[in-house]
């Protein structure tokens, strides 16, 4: 629960993060993304493929008749 309790705080004191039965966080690498693709990659490409994973993990989850709940308000760091 600690691990779950620090997402809640993250998100903004959000506590139904950590009430829920499972939670998956999804992390892009800027840097690795600037190496394949320079700027485009930092500005674009590695929030595309982040968002694009949330979206198919959402779908995957409804269809196994899962109710999801995608956050997007979270402190960094």
């Amino acid at each position: 629960m600690k691990i779950k309790r620090k997402l809640a705080d993250a998100a903004f004191d959000q506590t139904f993060v950590e009430e829920a039965p499972v939670a998956i966080v999804v992390c892009a690498d800027e840097a690795q993304s600037n190496e394949g693709y320079g700027n485009r990659g930092v500005t674009l490409y590695y929030l595309q493929d982040a968002v694009a994973s949330i979206q198919n993990i959402l779908l995957a989850a409804n269809a196994l008749g899962l109710s999801t709940c995608w956050i997007g308000a979270f402190r960094e760091g």
